[in-house]
């Protein structure tokens, strides 16, 4: 208990983001977990907004590159406000109920994660859910004992305060999700927008045509899966996409 408090008095004091990751991350692994993960989803959509974690980049590049993101439990958990008990290695193809979550299940224990718990919270903005995941090795899970479930609660709570959520795709930690890559012109046109200029002075400031503008426009919001651009800004501002 005396070192979440300590911890939780260190992170409060902190600015700089990679340094309040370092303390996280630490704390996480001296409660006995290999990895911490904390991310961010829409409520209303289900979709997973961002990632940090330390997990190893081998088994990251594997979650994105297969896509597990769309059936991952924890996303869910997120997104409906609900912790997760999860333990892999442990289903068979008839259980997973399909390929990819089969593949899910037995990669994840593959990659030292036998056992993962996660504590929802809820997100910096009103359709946001969020979740502290911690990744331990499987024999955690025989020896969850309600007060280690407690114990682990706390921690998450205590991390989920701390950790803020990203101001910028480079921010300690964060995991490249499909979706999430602006070009350089594209971020830039975004961030005009933000600052309340139409297309023509857009167009002016950064020595393009309006055409040019909007064309940027339409790509994000087609590479952010939005509707309009209000809601590509409001999605790019989100995920920590932005950034000066």
């Amino acid at each position: 208990m005396q070192a979440l408090l300590d911890a939780s008095e260190t992170m409060a004091l902190l600015k700089d983001d990679a340094e309040i990751w370092a303390v996280a991350t630490a704390l996480a692994s001296r409660f006995g977990a290999k990895a911490l993960n904390i991310g961010a989803g829409s409520l209303s959509s289900g979709e997973l907004l961002w990632m940090r974690s330390n997990m190893n980049n081998a088994w990251l590049d594997d979650y994105v590159s297969q896509g597990f993101m769309t059936l991952d439990p924890f996303v869910d958990g997120a997104t409906r406000l609900q912790p997760v008990s999860y333990r892999g290695g442990v289903l068979t193809r008839a259980d997973a109920g399909s390929t990819a979550a089969f593949e899910l299940n037995h990669q994840i224990h593959e990659a030292g994660y036998g056992f993962c718990y996660g504590t929802p919270f809820a997100g910096s903005h009103p359709d946001d859910g969020g979740m502290v995941v911690l990744g331990f090795d499987a024999t955690e899970a025989d020896r969850f004992s309600p007060a280690r479930r407690a114990e682990v609660h706390l921690l998450s709570t205590v991390i989920a305060a701390a950790v803020p959520p990203p101001v910028t795709a480079r921010a300690a930690g964060m995991v490249h999700l499909p979706g999430t890559r602006l070009t350089r012109r594209e971020r830039e046109v975004l961030l005009y927008l933000s600052d309340g200029h139409g297309n023509e002075e857009i167009a002016r400031r950064m020595g393009i045509s309006e055409a040019t503008v909007q064309k940027h426009l339409r790509a994000a919001r087609e590479r952010l899966n939005a509707q309009s651009r209000e809601q590509a800004l409001a999605k790019a501002l989100r995920m920590g996409l932005l950034h000066r």
